[in-house]
């Protein structure tokens, strides 16, 4: 479907990136919820089914290493982008569950857009 754009759960403990991503999802136009962890990503992912979740690896309570193999089990088709600042590379670091991998500090945040951009959503299907 031309035009779609994917309803986003930007998942960090650091309230800069988090305001920061959220500023320019919503800006580009996307449908755009925060949480401060893995906790709080879950309880709200009991109300809002995003098509992505955007999450940090390294993260207090329950972090990304932990709480994406969750998303991937309970909710196959919400595509899962993981980003962490410890790795240069913009490939999927092996054992993380994610669809794709945005280098924190070393991927500009239009890379960010473009890896949305590529993501294959099933609802452009319909």
């Amino acid at each position: 479907m031309a035009g779609f754009k994917p309803a986003v759960l930007i998942v960090d403990d650091d309230k800069d990136v988090r305001e920061s991503l959220a500023c320019l999802f919503s800006n580009s136009g996307y449908d755009i919820r925060v949480a401060v962890d893995g906790v709080s990503a879950l309880l709200a992912l009991m109300d809002y089914k995003p098509d992505v979740i955007l999450s940090d690896m390294n993260m207090p309570r329950l972090g990304g290493d932990e709480l994406l193999p969750m998303v991937r089990h309970l909710w196959p088709s919400i595509r899962i982008v993981a980003m962490s600042g410890e790795f240069s590379s913009g490939i999927v670091p092996h054992g993380v569950a994610a669809d794709a991998f945005y280098a924190k500090g070393s991927d500009s945040c239009s890379r960010l857009l473009e890896i949305l951009s590529e993501l294959n959503f099933p609802s452009q299907c319909i």
